[in-house]
């Protein structure tokens, strides 16, 4: 059974690969079932890249989706993009995160949501990071290099290279001894 399962998902992976116009695809990509991918020719995939099942890339006609190589996506996870979204080589992303560079404005309070501008800022993850379950990483934020952000953390802000950060929102609570 197992052996089909895998027959199964190369074929679908190779079928994503040849029928969506990706800006750049590199090789050895694996795509699980019901994947959804949109504007595809603003996405940029690197080599040995795998996103789980029932997975989103969103990109806007406007916006640049940028994946590095060796990326790892676990299920259901939505990353979407307006402006920039740029996720390094190596980077684990568990089940259930939500990437977004952008969000509905909320600067007038008495007004509702869906009457107001949305609000655009890129986000750029380092390399060799791992996101935790059910992580939101949220617009202008920037994640350096070799970042642990712990399940459930919401970030908001940026987080320095070499650290672990959880909570919400979230915040750096053990940091790299070698590179302080």
């Amino acid at each position: 059974m197992k052996k089909v399962q895998r027959i199964i998902r190369k074929i679908r992976s190779e079928f994503i690969r040849l029928v969506y116009p990706f800006k750049r695809k590199g090789k050895n990509l694996t795509f699980h079932a019901g994947v959804e991918i949109y504007c595809a020719r603003n996405i940029q995939l690197g080599n040995d890249f795998l996103i789980g099942k029932d997975s989103v890339l969103e990109a806007d006609e406007t916006g640049e989706l940028t994946l590095g190589n060796s990326v790892h996506i676990g299920r259901n996870c939505f990353i979407r993009c307006s402006e920039r979204v740029e996720i390094g080589d190596e980077t684990m992303i568990a089940d259930n995160v939500f990437i977004s560079d952008t969000t509905h404005g909320y600067d007038n309070l008495d007004m509702p949501f869906f009457e107001q501008k949305n609000r655009s800022e890129p986000i750029k993850i380092g390399r060799g990071c791992w996101l935790g379950r059910n992580v939101c990483v949220m617009p202008g934020v920037t994640i350096g290099d070799m970042v642990l952000v712990g399940a459930n953390a919401v970030v908001t802000h940026d987080l320095p290279s070499h650290c672990v950060a959880a909570g919400v929102p979230a915040c750096v609570i053990k940091k790299s001894q070698s590179k302080s």
